[in-house]
Parts: structure tokens; sequence; C-alpha cells
């Protein structure tokens, strides 16, 4: 049951969680700098909205949503190696409701986000409490131009967006269960994953994210990882054992359903091939995503640039990455672990299915989509803020005790501010590879067109 907390203006309660939020920003500085990146995070994606519209695969959906009714056939039917009912099923309506009507699917679009953006905070703030190094992290998701390009087009936004949601929302209930217990809350990530795993194929791929990061770093447990997995898997193996089964019953209505695409889907990948993807996606466009890149987008598709980060701008990403897992490495306890989900999630729920899905031809192109990593911005916040700050009430978090006067938090400071200048210029420049306006005018010619002819006698 929600408790209620009312607040000192009358007739006004909020549920217990959204009161603490709205108390903590009005009285934590901190509070006040990270809903204003949230606030920021969604002005400069509101141009990418305005400048973007239906490209490709988005005439194809709202088309199908006529010629189809709600049926079992159609939201379970696979779709470029995409098995995406809740995708599907949020297409049909919204083209149901007003077809072609852009506005309308940005706002869900931007109504997501924006739920996305305010949970993220409530996750940091509920893993580390209210310290300004949460604001490192939450600047990191929220800003990354990795997941501007997907956000812009509907084909991808269906699949990134909620899933990225969902990613947040299943951690937060998961870190709740862990430290609080509780079925409920077990059971709310299971919801969320199940939900995620609506919109995307990645979303298969979760319940090893909230195992990993449940027995690295939820449990007050000491001892080598492996053995806390095995004391996790006897402790609660009814949980787990419920996603395995649920990750078994979404493979195995995909397999069955992979008829309804021929040609599509997956498919053994040519080494080379591979290669090629994994070293452009994941060597390259990561690494620079992670300093504010790629800066530049060529060459130009319907639906915007794609990432063209310099040989300068990857090894400076290699170079950022490589002094953060160092340092905390060498300062953090548990800290390798941290960056080691995340290295497991790039390649197991990011490069291995894309490089079977995507690797028959144009790798190069393939590799320089960022919307292929975009649900990585989330797993990089978590990850970075689990290498580097304490959880509540962690006691010996740190290895030895940072020097007076070493300037890290100056240092981090100056970190985020780049970060955050190089990413707004990375987001404007692919604004600039958009051409909405070109599309939204001859839509309209289209439906002027067909007025023209009903009201002809």
């Amino acid at each position: 049951m929600t408790q209620i907390v009312r607040t000192g203006r009358p007739g006004i309660a909020l549920p217990a969680w959204r009161a603490s939020l709205a108390n903590s920003a009005i009285a934590n500085p901190v509070m006040i700098a990270a809903v204003l990146l949230v606030v920021a995070s969604l002005a400069v994606r509101i141009p990418v909205l305005t400048s973007s519209s239906f490209v490709e695969d988005d005439f194809l959906f709202v088309g199908d949503a006529y010629e189809h009714s709600l049926t079992f056939d159609f939201l379970f039917r696979v779709h470029k190696g995409h098995l995406m009912p809740g995708a599907l099923g949020l297409t049909w309506v919204l083209s149901r409701l007003s077809p072609y009507d852009w506005l309308l699917v940005s706002a869900v679009t931007f109504a997501v986000q924006a739920a996305m953006a305010v949970m993220l905070l409530r996750l940091l703030v509920r893993l580390f409490g209210t310290r300004p190094g949460i604001l490192l992290p939450l600047t990191f998701a929220l800003f990354s131009p990795l997941t501007v390009p997907a956000f812009g087009w509907w084909s991808a936004a269906i699949n990134a967006v909620p899933l990225q949601f969902t990613m947040v929302m299943a951690l937060a209930a998961q870190v709740r269960w862990a430290g609080e217990g509780g079925a409920r809350h077990a059971r709310w990530a299971f919801y969320w994953v199940l939900a995620g795993m609506a919109f995307s194929t990645k979303g298969v791929f979760v319940p090893f994210l909230l195992f990993a990061l449940t027995t690295s770093h939820l449990r007050p447990w000491a001892g080598p990882w492996i053995a806390l997995m095995l004391r996790e898997l006897r402790s609660h193996w009814r949980l787990w054992g419920s996603y395995v089964l649920l990750m078994g019953g979404y493979a195995a209505l995909y397999l069955a359903r992979r008829g309804t695409a021929p040609g599509e889907g997956a498919a053994v990948p040519a080494p080379g091939n591979a290669a090629d993807l994994l070293g452009r996606l994941l060597g390259q466009v990561f690494p620079a995503g992670v300093v504010g890149g790629p800066l530049s987008w060529g060459p130009v598709l319907p639906n915007g640039g794609l990432a063209d980060p310099s040989p300068l701008l990857v090894a400076a990403g290699w170079a950022v990455l490589a002094a953060l897992v160092v340092g905390t490495v060498l300062w953090r306890r548990r800290a390798a672990r941290a960056w080691l989900i995340l290295a497991g999630y790039l390649v197991a729920a990011d490069g291995v299915p894309t490089a079977i899905a995507r690797s028959t031809g144009l790798t190069q192109v393939v590799g320089s989509e960022t919307r292929y990593v975009a649900d990585a911005a989330i797993v990089l916040a978590v990850c970075l803020g689990l290498a580097l700050l304490p959880l509540r009430d962690e006691t010996e978090p740190y290895r030895r005790p940072v020097p007076a006067g070493s300037g890290l938090p100056t240092a981090a400071g100056l970190l985020a501010g780049a970060y955050l200048a190089m990413s707004i210029v990375s987001i404007q420049n692919y604004r600039d590879t958009l051409s909405g306006d070109r599309v939204r005018a001859y839509l309209a010619a289209v439906r002027a067109s067909l007025a023209k002819r009903r009201t002809r006698p």
C-alpha cells in the first residue's frame, strides 16, 4: 500500500517517495542540481524531436496498423529480428488514434524519457544517497549522445526508450528487494523485466544484469563473487528460477514465431564481418560516447547521421575508461566487479546479438548506429556509480582513504563539465543531420491532395 505524505500546502497529498524527492529537492543543493540536470537533459532533446519525422519503417508500422486487427498473430510477429508485442501494440493504438501524427508519437516518446530520467535519479538516490557524486553518473546517462538517434526515430524509440525505462524500474525494485526484503518488490522487478521484453528482445538480458548487481554489490555478504552467486541461487532459487522460466518461454516463443519474418533475424555471421562490426560498435563508437562523442555524424541516412568519431576522440575515450577502471579498482572495493558487469553487458547484450542479427553485410554502417548501444548508457551510469561511490550504510567501502587535498572532487566536476559540453555539441550536430521538415512537408502535401479528391463532385 502506498504511503501518503501531506505537504505543507493545504489540499495536496503525495506518495511517500514523491514527497521525499520533492522535499529533498527543496532542501538539498545536490537535489536541486540533479533536478536541473533532468530538466536540461529533456530540453536538449526537444529540438531533436522537432527536427525529426516519420522515416523508413515508421511508414510500414503505421500501414500495418490499418491492415491488421490487434490479434496475436499481429502482435507476436518477428520484425527484422525483433519480437516486440508491446512496441507493435503501442504503435497500433497511436496509429489508430491519429495516423502519421508526429506530435503524438513525440509526446509519448518524450513522456517515457522524462519518466526514465526522474526514476533514474530516484534509483541513484536510493543506492547512494544525496551525495554530490550521484551527479556524475546521472550526467553520463541523461546526456549520452549514444541514446539520441534512437530517441528521435520512432521505429527505434519504441524499442530503446521503453527498454531503458523498464531497466531503471526493474533495478529500482531489485534494490528495494535486496535491501528491505518483501516479495512484492521482487514481483515488481519481475513485472518490469517482462514489460521490457515486450518492447525489446534485449529485455531478456536484464535478469542477468539484476543477478550480477545483486550478488556483486547489493548483498551485504563478503567473499569471492562466484561463491556469492552460488549462495544467492541457493537462498532464492524460486525467484531466479522464475527468471529462467521467463527467458526460456521468451526464447521458445521467439523460435516458434521466426517463420513470420522469413529471411530476417538471427544468422551465423562470418567471423570477419562480426569482427568489423564489433570493432566499430564497441571499439570506437561506445568509447567515443563515454567522453561525449561522437561530435561528428556521417554519412547521413534518412533517419539521421551515423556516428563518425575521430581517432583522437576514440583514443580519448579509451584513455578515460582506462583511468576510471584503474583508479577505481585501486581505490574502491568491488569496483572491478562493476566494470566486469559493464563489459559483460556490452558484449553479451549489445555486441553479440547485433553481430548475429546484423553482420551479414554493411557491417561498418551497422557498427556506426548508436541505437545498438543506447541501453548501455544506463548500465554505464549504474556501474560508474558503484565503482566510485559507497552504497548507503556500506562499511569500509574504500581500500584506502582519499588523500587530503587530492583535488578529486574538482577533477570529477571538470570531467562532468567537459562531458556535458561535448555531449551538447554532439546532440546539436546530430540534429543538423535530420530532415523532418521535408518529410512533414511531403505528408502535408499528400493530405491536401487527398482532401481535394474527397471534395471533388
